[in-house]
């Protein structure tokens, strides 16, 4: 053991050195950037004084005659401008300033003023000093020297602009995107990025654990902090260089995002870089994702017309993808058609389209969907050009038709369908069919095709471009699935002349990341009568019409949202579809419209004639929201009242409004007042009588906006359903109509004497445990979560109790050393949790006799093979049994139920589980001298936001607290009555003092705004 000990003494101090060395390799490199800051700024200041001796020279060389009298020091250097920049056509310099006739006399010129060139002379007179004493050296020097001597001039001129720069105050600009050199530790990169960027010198803060020893860090760097958190490190050094590390990880990502320049080579070396980068992706790139990789490739952003050269070249292949996305491939075979011989296909130019007019006048060719509706241009550039060329197609295949040795896609071809012919582009081959799907590019349709119909297109035919134009009907994008659109829309459009109305901008539909990319949104109107009628309503009119109300299946499971579940037990649930999202996006262009509201208040006798109304709902914080609503209480209406009780028909929430924020529906929207309501009355099929309590669990297992699965058990006009909900983290699906009858059942046996009906879920008996912190002692429930632990539950059914039977042996006693003056702390572990307000606790310093007890309780149940009649089980009695991990543990029989089904609790864990009777066995008089170690608890001063706490906040405070050690503020001791003897529970705070600073668990709560203050949730 010494010479372990002394092992490890040398190991630390080995380490301890390691670590000095590292801090003075650290403190040597930072002297050594010190040492380059100040020899930068030494050389700045030399500089300076440089720059004022030559000004100086400078003007001794003006006086003693270098320029002609009377031409001042501004035009002198405009003159040495002009030089450098003729020389290589002034052959005849003879001197300083010298003329291009080839005189000595000087050319005048006008000088600068000098008030107006201060900084220009300050920043120049070095350059101009220098540069007339070697044009006078060189006046008798040959020619070539000359030329060298330019060549330097313009060295110097450059140089000069740079400190021209600095004279007006401009800051060098640092390299966009700074490099971190891999080269050098962590903290001297750092150290550096921050020179370069001029930021103050990155400031770092060590925090170290008070029990567990080790090192966090922090690193300031110009006011964004970085953290090791939740990392800990050995040393304070090590932390410090993983700190940074993380720090500059982050600042790469930040760099990366810098503005870059904007590619300038042309549009031919455009296409070129864009056509080789697509040709290492033979997938293809989504279009939204080119300016990005090019940026990461070349340094550089890409024009604002890239796209419309992709869209025309002949080097790309643009596909259309779900979501109106658009993929983009690089076209292998253009080179080859560009190397091959006169069979090369002619690229077609695309429709020039009159972007300037705000509206077309269109024949409607195919209408597929809503927003996807194909129209040809009226005109003489369109329609007129359109008709000539068709006609010329005729003539031409009537005596020549010429079939093409092979096909391939994107390229263009003839096709004769119903004795006309049509121009087509093949967008995909079915080769063991023969069969090709081509598209009709004049009139936006798509069919398959036999590729013996298939003929060659010859290049006079394709001037001509694609005239079919994509359009999309403003209002109805959400109608895109509609089953019943489609029949409306061949009805009202198909092959009809109509006046369109445009509302989307040219860079708006070549701009790939907008959502109008590739569609044009109109409007569009009929003229053929004396009034000019809008369509788009009148479609969504028809449409409205014809979609039938949400209904839930009567077989199988349909896919819901739970909106709300009311004060009475019914729930409210709207179907997933498209719909709904209509709704939402018809009222929110509703209010950008900005109706007057005046014009549309409504009355107290409009009431009872209006069915849906819109409703301005401000109740929440001042936030306005606008739903569909109707009176919730007709038969209690009353003409003289302002203040009535909507109900939000998508959503079921019925609340008290006032008349002045009620308006008539049908006034302002036609089709949001025909639609049908989304929110669908139901209610759980076979659970107990509803009561607040009922209520509280099932607005805890369903809350607001949850996704759910609906089987119908009883249809009708309030129809039974049952609803089951999958588990966010574990992907169960969880039955919450069983989970709900059997914590009913379970709560009348075990109910605790503080709450009322009011309580939200009891969660006591369903713990969120994970395991325990040392050896053996592990929660009956580990690895088991809130759902799976319900959902195991539901299994059984409740049915009478059977006879109690008395006991020799004593019962186990509740836990009693707990500290009785207020405000006194316990050392405590959290062992389960249900939810703030329901969990349990350990004492800390009883641990190692609860873990003397367990050691011995294994050895002796391992040993003891025995049987104990169901009959002979007694309610409140202490026996020992298995949980699911397979460690026996001391439990207490809650009650029991016919058919041999215990339920228990483990009296030292908090955790509850239903047994048979051949799983426990008798527990010794020496295991019941130690007290229960479970103590029940709950968090001091708060309560659920929402009432009752959701799922969400019970797995939140179980991350939070199981199985970590605590130090608990006792605020106050209650009993519950229905213990035997009367169980303590614990009303207390939660205070983690392993770091620093000391965390309070309720202020996590509060801050996370999932638990709101005692005080203030009374005054609400």
């Amino acid at each position: 053991a010494a010479q372990h000990l002394r092992q490890q003494q040398q190991q630390q101090q080995q380490q301890q050195q390691h670590q000095q060395q590292l801090i003075q390799q650290n403190l040597l490199q930072q002297q050594q950037l010190q040492k380059q800051a100040q020899q930068q700024l030494q050389a700045q200041q030399q500089l300076q004084a440089q720059q004022q001796q030559q000004q100086t020279q400078t003007r001794q060389l003006m006086a003693a005659g270098v320029a002609k009298p009377g031409v001042g020091i501004g035009s002198v250097q405009d003159r040495l401008r002009i030089r450098i920049s003729n020389n290589n056509n002034n052959q005849n310099g003879n001197g300083f300033g010298a003329s291009t006739n080839g005189s000595n006399t000087p050319e005048t010129s006008p000088a600068l003023s000098s008030t107006g060139s201060d900084k220009l002379v300050t920043a120049t007179n070095s350059f101009v000093a220098s540069a007339a004493m070697q044009q006078l050296q060189l006046q008798q020097q040959p020619q070539f020297h000359k030329q060298r001597y330019i060549v330097k001039q313009q060295q110097m001129q450059q140089q000069q602009q740079h400190q021209f720069g600095e004279a007006n105050g401009q800051h060098v600009i640092p390299p966009r995107v700074f490099q971190f050199n891999p080269k050098l530790d962590p903290i001297t990169s750092l150290t550096q990025y921050c020179v370069v960027r001029r930021y103050a010198p990155p400031a770092f803060s060590a925090i170290r654990s008070k029990f567990t020893r080790l090192y966090q860090c922090r690193v300031n760097v110009n006011g964004t902090i970085f953290s090791t958190y939740p990392n800990e490190y050995l040393h304070e050094h090590v932390a410090q260089i993983s700190c940074a590390q993380k720090a500059i990880e982050q600042l790469k990502l930040q760099e990366s995002r810098r503005p870059l320049p904007l590619f300038s080579d042309g549009d031919t070396d455009l296409i070129d870089k864009l056509y080789n980068e697509l040709q290492q992706h033979p997938h293809g790139i989504f279009a939204k994702n080119i300016p990005e990789i090019f940026e990461e490739a070349y340094k550089q952003s890409l024009p604002e017309h890239w796209w419309t050269l992709v869209q025309t070249s002949p080097k790309f292949i643009t596909e259309s993808a779900t979501n109106n996305a658009v993929i983009v491939f690089a076209n292998e075979e253009a080179d080859k058609e560009k190397a091959g011989s006169s069979g090369a296909i002619i690229q077609m130019d695309g429709i020039a389209l009159p972007w300037k007019q705000k509206y077309w006048q269109l024949y409607i060719t195919y209408c597929a969907s809503t927003i996807d509706v194909w129209a040809r241009l009226f005109g003489k550039e369109y329609s007129e050009r359109f008709d000539s060329v068709m006609s010329d197609i005729d003539a031409h295949m009537s005596t020549q038709k010429t079939r093409p040795l092979s096909l391939a896609c994107k390229n263009i071809y003839l096709v004769c369908i119903n004795d006309c012919w049509h121009r087509v582009r093949v967008e995909e081959l079915d080769k063991p069919n023969a069969t090709a799907r081509c598209f009709f590019i004049d009139y936006g349709d798509s069919d398959w095709v036999a590729v013996s119909e298939l003929y060659i297109c010859e290049a006079q035919f394709l001037r001509l471009p694609a005239q079919a134009v994509p359009l999309s009907l403003f209002g109805l994008e959400d109608f895109a699935g509609n089953p019943n659109a489609r029949r409306h829309l061949d009805a009202m459009l198909s092959s009809k002349s109509v006046v369109s109305e445009i509302l989307t901008k040219e860079s708006d539909f070549y701009n790939t990341e907008s959502s109008a990319c590739g569609k044009i949104q109109v409007v569009l109107y009929d003229t053929s009568t004396e009034e000019d009628v809008n369509l788009n309503p009148l479609l969504l009119s028809k449409i409205c019409d014809d979609t039938p109300p949400p209904e839930i299946k009567h077989k199988g499971a349909t896919n819901v949202l739970v909106s709300h579940i009311s004060d009475e037990g019914d729930l409210y649930l709207q179907i997933l579809n498209t719909d709904f999202k209509y709704v939402q996006k018809l009222i929110q262009q509703l209010i950008e419209s900005k109706f007057k509201r005046d014009q549309h208040k409504i009355t107290a006798t409009d009431l009872k004639r209006s069915n849906l109304f819109l409703i301005c709902d401000d109740s929440n914080d001042g936030e306005t929201q606008w739903y569909r609503g109707a009176l919730a209480d007709m038969p209690s209406y009353r003409v003289e009242d302002e203040e009535f009780d909507i109900l939000y028909v998508d959503y079921g929430i019925t609340r008290r409004t006032h008349i002045s924020n009620i308006f008539r529906l049908e006034s302002l929207s036609t089709a949001l007042s025909k639609f049908p309501r989304q929110a669908i009355r139901a209610r759980l099929h076979n659970i107990p009588p509803i009561n607040k309590s009922i209520v509280g669990r099932m607005r805890a297992l369903l809350p607001a906006n949850c996704a759910a699965f609906v089987k119908m058990n009883k249809p009708g006009k309030l129809p039974y359903v049952t609803i089951y909900r999958r588990h966010e983290s574990s992907d169960m699906l969880c039955n919450i109509n069983e989970d709900i009858r059997m914590e009913a059942e379970l709560e009348c046996s075990t109910a605790s004497n503080g709450e009322d009906d009011d309580a939200p879920i009891n969660g006591k008996h369903f713990g969120l445990a994970k395991n325990g912190s040392a050896g053996s002692l592990n929660s009956p429930t580990t690895q088991q979560t809130f759902v799976e632990m319900t959902r195991g539950l539901t299994l059984t059914s409740s049915v009478p109790n059977s006879p109690q039977k008395v006991a020799e042996l004593p019962k186990l006693q509740n836990y009693t050393a707990i500290p009785s003056d207020p405000n006194d702390f316990l050392e405590v572990r959290v062992t389960m949790s249900a939810n703030p307000s329901n969990f349990t606790i350990q004492p800390y310093k009883d641990y190692p006799r609860l873990r003397d007890l367990m050691k011995e309780l294994q050895e002796y149940c391992e040993n003891n093979d025995e049987f104990i009649p169901a009959d002979m089980v007694e309610i409140g009695q202490a026996y020992a049994a298995k949980n699911p991990d397979g460690f026996y543990h001391r439990v207490v029989v809650v009650n029991t139920y016919n058919g041999d089904m215990i339920h228990v609790c483990f009296c030292d864990f908090g955790d509850i589980a239903i047994l048979r009777s051949d799983q426990l066995k008798i527990l010794p008089a020496k295991y019941r001298q130690l007290p229960k170690m479970s103590i029940q608890a709950k968090l001091h001063g708060i309560t659920a936001t929402h009432g009752d706490w959701s799922l969400e906040d019970c797995l939140r405070f179980r991350q939070l607290t199981v199985g970590q050690k605590f130090v608990a503020s006792i605020k106050r001791i209650t009993y519950d009555k229905l213990g035997s003897p009367d169980t303590p529970i614990l009303d207390l705070e939660l205070i983690d003092v392993t770091t620093d600073e000391d965390v309070y668990i309720h202020e996590i709560l509060l801050q996370e705004q999932r638990a709101i203050a005692n005080d203030k949730a009374a005054s609400n």
